[in-house]
Order: C-alpha cells, then sequence, then structure tokens
C-alpha cells in the first residue's frame, strides 16, 4: 500500500512540474523559468504565437531546381513550388509537408549562410536542401544525378497595382552521391 501511494505522489508530482514548465513554456511573457522550460519543452511542444498573432511576410518565396546528371545531361529547371500548389490545390485531403519541407529547408539554408555563421551548420544545410530536391526530381530521369543546383525567387509582396519587384538568387552546383 506505501508503494502504491509513493508512485501516486510521484505520478502527481511529475505531472505538477510538467504542467508548470509548459505554462512557463507558452507564457507570452518573461517568467523565472523560462530558459528551464524552453529546453524541456522546446523539441516536443514547441509553441509559436504567431498562431495567434500571424505576421504576414513581405515577399513570396519559390524554389526551383535542376540536376546534372552522370552522362553530362543538365535537366531544365523545375518550379518544385508550383508543382506543391498545384498538388494542393487539386487535393480533396491536401498535405502540405512537401512545401513547408522546402520553405524550411531554404530558410535554414539562408539563416547558415549568413556573415558570421558556423561553417558546419551552412554544409548541413547545402546537404539538406540538396537532398530534398534529389529525392523529388531524381526519380523523374533513367540516369542517376551527380549534382544539383537550386534557384531561389524571391518576390515582393505589394498592395499598388504596380507589378511586383523580384529576385533571383542562383545557388552553386552541390555534388551529391
Amino acid at each position: 500500500m506505501k508503494l502504491r501511494r509513493t508512485a501516486v505522489a510521484l505520478f502527481a508530482l511529475v505531472a505538477v512540474v510538467h504542467v508548470v514548465l509548459i505554462f512557463v513554456h507558452t507564457a507570452p511573457f518573461r517568467l523565472p523559468l523560462r530558459a528551464a522550460a524552453n529546453s524541456y519543452a522546446d523539441p516536443y511542444f514547441r509553441q509559436d504565437w504567431g498562431l495567434f498573432a500571424p505576421d504576414p511576410g513581405t515577399e513570396n518565396q519559390a524554389v526551383v531546381a535542376r540536376l546534372e546528371l552522370a552522362d553530362g545531361t543538365i535537366t531544365p529547371w523545375v518550379d518544385l513550388t508550383a508543382e506543391d500548389l498545384e498538388a494542393v490545390r487539386h487535393s480533396l485531403l491536401p498535405g502540405q509537408v512537401p512545401q513547408v519541407q522546402l520553405d524550411y529547408a531554404l530558410g535554414y539554408y539562408n539563416d547558415t549562410h549568413r556573415e558570421g555563421a558556423i561553417p558546419e551548420d551552412a554544409r548541413a544545410t547545402e546537404i539538406y536542401l540538396g537532398n530534398i530536391v534529389l529525392h523529388r526530381l531524381a526519380p523523374r530521369y533513367p540516369t542517376p544525378a551527380v549534382a544539383v543546383q537550386v534557384k531561389a525567387v524571391y518576390t515582393r509582396v505589394v498592395l499598388s497595382g504596380a507589378p511586383p519587384p523580384s529576385e533571383e538568387v542562383e545557388l552553386p552546383w552541390w555534388r551529391v552521391g
């Protein structure tokens, strides 16, 4: 009986600590345990307050890519963002995982290639982005790919009737294999 009470008390203590840490983590204001709560909750219970107060972007981003095949052929540019949007538009139960994965990979790439970034992280994001593109484009061609190239197209969102300015950033070729 004493063992059962101890187990119940231990479970109650763990539940209370969990609830307190999650509350501190999701609170929109700073509390003393914030660092501990973030390290506990971040990998599993990420809370983004943008859900309640979204910050609309100022530019649209499109990702186009191409492959260099083993026989020396360079494939035409493929607009992966347009393919993702088309798949969402014509699906009864749309899934946006490929689109979000590609956007996050490009965002991580941009974050790690700014001045002062850690070189190991930069190489890891190149591999990550390259593997996503390779996974999506390689099945279309019978010859294996040896390199991947990505181009990011950023189009500013404007409210006037003028055509929006856009910028293309062509990233270097990355060897795969």
